[in-house]
């Protein structure tokens, strides 16, 4: 399947093109992981990003088409991905390069210090810990065009689970 962001296309997997992206990221901190991709792989990012909201929010308008691939654009957005869902999928594409990740980057699960002790140096991780799915600021970026479910935090898949499934 090739990249496709092409507002309300059959085919489409990326609410964000590659363009829009760059532009965000260039004004972003901490946006080094991101410049230093190849454009294969900011593709395989955008597409990831964009199914894991997909699949973890609840739009607030109908499809504009049975026809499309991805849930927007809406009714009342027949023309248009709105900016903030654009800048959501950046987010996440940051969210799983610097900690999202958990099958990437172990520190995901293991945030929390469940014991420290002093006499023989040591700490042991709470590794029940599970990161969110979602970057936080997501909920914030959509509000008033979809809720972010509650599945979306914690426990669960990891973005390789949802690439698998």
């Amino acid at each position: 399947m090739a990249f496709d962001s092409t507002i309300g296309g059959a085919e489409s997997n990326s609410y964000a093109t590659i363009a829009e992206l760059d532009a965000i990221f260039e004004l972003r901190i901490n946006s080094g992981a991101w410049t230093a991709l190849a454009e294969s792989e900011k593709q395989a990012y955008a597409a990831t990003a964009t199914m894991m909201i997909e699949a973890f929010v609840q739009w607030n308008f109908y499809k504009q088409s049975e026809d499309q691939a991805l849930w927007w654009p809406v009714s009342i957005y027949p023309d248009e991905i709105p900016s903030a869902i654009v800048r959501a999928v950046a987010e996440q594409i940051l969210y799983m390069l610097t900690n999202g990740d958990s099958s990437i980057n172990p520190k995901a699960l293991m945030k929390g210090i469940s014991e420290v002790k002093v006499e023989g140096i040591g700490i042991t991780f709470d590794k029940r810990f599970i990161a969110n799915k979602l970057c936080d600021l997501i909920g914030g970026l959509i509000n008033g065009l979809g809720v972010v479910s509650g599945s979306a935090v914690g426990g669960g898949l990891s973005v390789h689970d949802v690439l698998k499934g």
